[in-house]
């Protein structure tokens, strides 16, 4: 069994932009696989999934505290939030995770 962890420093169950709607078409489409066991979703805001095998995990994001920068300086910051890796070491350990896919730019980092 394959257990995956999808991580980005936005809401990407959030259907109403198209990264959000272009991760919910891969999660429909995963979660039917037999091989996958697993899916969990680490993001700053907690969404429930419709999924039958999709977790949803948070992190604490700074983005609330710090409204008037510009959106790209936010991004960038909580690509490398400590919050948001101490989340994913945490969910790579408890899920057992083989494949983790990061929906960002700096988040490889």
């Amino acid at each position: 069994m394959i257990n995956l962890c999808i991580t980005a420093a936005c809401d990407i169950l959030d259907q109403s932009f198209g990264g959000g709607a272009r991760i919910m078409g891969m999660l429909k489409g995963l979660s039917k696989l037999s091989g996958i066991g697993k899916i969990v979703v680490v993001s700053p805001s907690q969404r429930g999934s419709p999924f039958r095998n999709v977790f949803a995990s948070r992190y604490f994001s700074h983005r609330s505290l710090n409204l008037l920068k510009p959106i790209h300086y936010i991004n960038m910051a909580d690509e490398i939030n400590p919050f948001r890796i101490s989340s994913l070491i945490r969910v790579i350990k408890e899920y057992k995770i083989t494949v983790l896919q990061n929906e960002g730019l700096l988040g490889g980092l």
